[in-house]
């Protein structure tokens, strides 16, 4: 059994998660800044199988979608804040 690697890089995954959700207009350094060395750990260090790579990025990418959403509803309802 090998050791497989996650194929996209982080730029990838971020373009991914922008067409899915629509959210183009808003950044998220912290994720832009880690979110490469992420990978780079996971496929150096992980020692994935090809499920677990597949699985991991699949996991990266609900990740990414779910952070985008929330900065959006944050910037178009800030009350959310209070409650």
């Amino acid at each position: 059994m090998g050791s497989f690697q996650i194929k996209s890089s982080a730029a990838d995954l971020m373009a991914k998660a922008r067409a899915m959700t629509g959210v183009y207009d808003i950044a998220d350094p912290d994720i832009e800044e880690a979110l490469p060395r992420l990978l780079a750990s996971l496929n150096s260090e992980a020692q994935l199988s090809e499920a677990g790579a597949a699985a991991m990025e699949q996991r990266i990418l609900r990740t990414l979608n779910d952070r985008l959403r929330i900065f959006r509803d944050f910037e178009r309802h800030p009350e959310i804040e209070e409650q």
